[in-house]
Order: structure tokens, then C-alpha cells, then sequence
């Protein structure tokens, strides 16, 4: 994302191609200007992302997107929600439908505290899901209740992976936001086989705090993967496994998302309670937030009123 751009750590594969650079995946406007054939006009209120280069230039205000993966603001989601959910609320989606959630699967939310997770939660429920349960040291079950979530564990005070009612009555589908490789290794003593539904789903890479300098660092971290895939194919008594995937941004699936918020089956949550202004403060302040990944919803910053 945008942090990984700034800070370096994935210089080798993603890194700005010239200076000065102007950050931002993201962005929501109204057209100043667009080709004939684009699908918009002037005036219309579009959201769009990017999992293509040039991965830049959203926090102006003016920035020119591709058609292709922008859509139209739909009345009744106002242009922070929909900007918020421009990249994480289609992928979020994604990777739920890869999960094939069916109707009563107990489902477990590793470090769902963020803004994707938070997407989760209430996809999964929408999905069929009849228990939820959310890892984090912030929210309350109080707080996230109204999304489907019955139970919330403080992994600083509990070992989710030991907790006798989890392991007697396993878990059908795991996801994991933030632990990464140590939570492949813990789940099965919570999660079902294969062959009994179980599945793994990775929403991080093993290692979250990921460093891609030169072309040795990937080596170990596409073998693991690979291996996993392999292993879980060979013996069903493992759980079925989905690793992380960058579902690529197009106008039917902002469309499909959009249209969920529109309806009012989820709700986008922001850290903080309302967007942060676009001044050198906010800005620093949005991507120290990014930086220490443990925002508590999904960080967007206003350019101005619409």
C-alpha cells in the first residue's frame, strides 16, 4: 500500500518512479474532465483504486484514474465511505467468496481490529455465518456486536489456539489479518480438516513487516507458500488453505461493494471517528497510523466538503 511506498520496505518490487511523488491508491472526486468512451461525464461523483501502476497520485487535488477501475458514487454512500472501501471493501469481498462460507459456519477473525477486518466481519456474517469470533486488544463484543461478532479474545490475555471450548468445538473457516506464519501454525488445534470443510484464510503474508530489498529476500517467502499449497493438497487431515491475493480493482466489483454499503449491510468504520484534514499534520498523522498497524478502522483524509 501506500506505507510500503513510502517507507521502502518493498523497494525492489514496488517503489516511486520519480520525485516529487504524491502518494494515494484511493481516491473520490467529481469529474473534471473524461474521455467519451469512459462510462462517465463531467460532474459525476466517482471512486476509484488501483492494484496496477502507477500506484500513486490520489493525495492531490486533482489526479487523473483509469476508467477501468473506477465507478460511480451510488446516492446514499457519501464519498468517504466509498472511498474507503475503494480497495479494502473489494478485497475484503474477495477473499470471503474464496472462502465459500456456507450458512452456520463458525467463523475466527485473527486481528480484525482494522479497516479490512472490520469489512470481514460483517461480509462474513452476510455470508452466512452463525458464530464470530474477533481477536483484538481494542474492541469490546459490546462494540462490535452489531456486526455479527459474538465473541471477542484479547490475545495478550488469551491464547486463542488453547482454549478448550474452541478446541472441542472447532472453528470451519479461520482468517488472518495480521499474525501471520505462527497463526498457520497454531490453527489446527482450532480449525477442522479439509475434508471436513476447514479452511485458512490469509489476509497478511507470513510476515507482515515485510522487507523486499534485493531478489534473495523473496526466495523464502513465495517457497512457503508454495510449500503450504502442496502440503494441505497431500494430506486432507490438514486444513484447506487460501493464501494472501491482490484481487485486481474493476468498475463491476466498486460496483458490487458500493452497492452492499448502499443497502446498508455493512459499515465503514474510521480511525479516527471522522476523516483526518488534508494538511501536513493530517497527512503525517494518516500515515503514522498506516506505519503502526493498529488503526481501528480505515484511515481517509478530506480534501475538502463535498
Amino acid at each position: 500500500g501506500s506505507w510500503r511506498m513510502v517507507n521502502g520496505s518493498i523497494d525492489l518490487i514496488r517503489h516511486p518512479k520519480s520525485f516529487p511523488y504524491i502518494p494515494g491508491h484511493d481516491v473520490c472526486g467529481y469529474v473534471e474532465k473524461c474521455d467519451p468512451d469512459s462510462g462517465f461525464k463531467v460532474g459525476d461523483l466517482v471512486v476509484s483504486t488501483s492494484t496496477k501502476e502507477p500506484l500513486s497520485l490520489a493525495m492531490a487535488e486533482y489526479a487523473e484514474v483509469q476508467a477501468n477501475s473506477s465507478a460511480l458514487v451510488p446516492d446514499g454512500v457519501s464519498p468517504e465511505e466509498a472511498v474507503a472501501l475503494a480497495s479494502a471493501g473489494h478485497h475484503a469481498l474477495g477473499n470471503v467468496k474464496a472462502a465459500n462460507i456456507k450458512e452456520g459456519d463458525r467463523v475466527l477473525v485473527l486481528g480484525g481490529g482494522g479497516g479490512i477486518g472490520m469489512l470481514l466481519l460483517q461480509l462474513i456474517k452476510r455470508a452466512g455465518a452463525s458464530f464470530i469470533v474477533l481477536t483484538s486488544t481494542h474492541w469490546k463484543v459490546e462494540d462490535v456486536s452489531k456486526f455479527g461478532v459474538n465473541e471477542v479474545v484479547n490475545y495478550n490475555e488469551e491464547k486463542w489456539w488453547e482454549k478448550k471450548e474452541f478446541m472441542e468445538n472447532k472453528f470451519d473457516k479461520i482468517f488472518d489479518c495480521g499474525e501471520g506464519k505462527i497463526a498457520w501454525k497454531r490453527c489446527k488445534k482450532v480449525l477442522k480438516s479439509s475434508s471436513n470443510g476447514g479452511r485458512f484464510c490469509s489476509v497478511t503474508l507470513d510476515n507482515p513487516e515485510l522487507h523486499i530489498h534485493n531478489v534473495f529476500q523473496t526466495g523464502p517467502i513465495f517457497r512457503q507458500l508454495l510449500f503450504r499449497h502442496f502440503w494441505v493438497k497431500m494430506f486432507s487431515n490438514l486444513p484447506g488453505y487460501n493464501g494472501p491475493s491482490v484481487v485486481e480493482a474493476t468498475r463491476e466489483r466498486l460496483n458490487e461493494i458500493l452497492e452492499i454499503c448502499q443497502k446498508k449491510e455493512i459499515e465503514v468504520v474510521f480511525d479516527p471517528v471522522k476523516p483526518l484534514p488534508f494538511t501536513t499534520e493530517g497527512v503525517c498523522k494518516a500515515f503514522e497510523m498506516m506505519g503502526s498497524r493498529h488503526a481501528h478502522g480505515k484511515i481517509v483524509i478530506r480534501f475538502a466538503e463535498s
